[in-house]
């Protein structure tokens, strides 16, 4: 066996999948919630929310945060 993994720590395995291919997109992920951490939630786009007019003003985070009924009134 190898790259064995401590038993707290949880990790799916893919039966077809590619592992390096996956920690990759792990590492890329971490990178782009990391970025968003530092310099705010719109920092990095997709190519299309840039060409396409109505989603250059969307806001994942404000856009879908719920509110208390209170702060509606």
């Amino acid at each position: 066996m190898t790259n064995l993994v401590p038993m707290d720590v949880s990790v799916q395995c893919e039966l077809f999948g590619d592992a390096e291919e996956t920690e990759r997109l792990e590492r890329l992920d971490l990178a782009i919630d990391a970025l968003g951490e530092r310099f705010g939630n719109t920092c990095v786009k997709r190519a299309a929310e840039l060409t396409d007019e109505v989603m250059s003003g969307l806001d994942i985070k404000r856009d879908n945060t719920v509110h208390p009924v209170g702060f509606l009134r």
